[in-house]
């Protein structure tokens, strides 16, 4: 499976930005699942936790559209069994009003 998620980058840090739901059919503890990113970038660590019981993927650190707009996550959910499922979940920063104007002013005359 694969999902978008589309965050403004002014979304306050400790923000869940997508929770990941897993079912499995076993009854008792082969029944319970627990998440794990299967692969995450070094540089996405920095920005994303996952909640291994809940499944839920927080902000650790604020996002800004101009340094990266977007992020892959791989997210494993597996159960006591040692069976998995894996899903993909691309985060895309949108890009707010936070960068003023700048002005510079040139002169063209030249002394003769």
């Amino acid at each position: 499976a694969e999902y978008t998620v589309r965050v403004p980058e002014d979304v306050p840090v400790g923000s869940v930005l997508v929770t990941l739901t897993a079912t499995d059919a076993d009854e008792g503890a082969n029944g319970h699942v627990k998440y794990s990113f299967k692969t995450l970038s070094v540089m996405a660590s920095e920005f994303f936790q996952l909640d291994s019981e809940t499944g839920a993927v927080t902000l650790l650190r604020p996002l800004d559209f101009e340094e990266d707009d977007s992020y892959e996550l791989e997210v494993q959910a597996r159960d006591t069994g040692e069976l998995f499922d894996v899903a993909k979940v691309s985060i895309t920063v949108t890009d707010v009003n936070d960068n003023a104007p700048e002005v510079t002013v040139t002169s063209h005359l030249s002394e003769i």
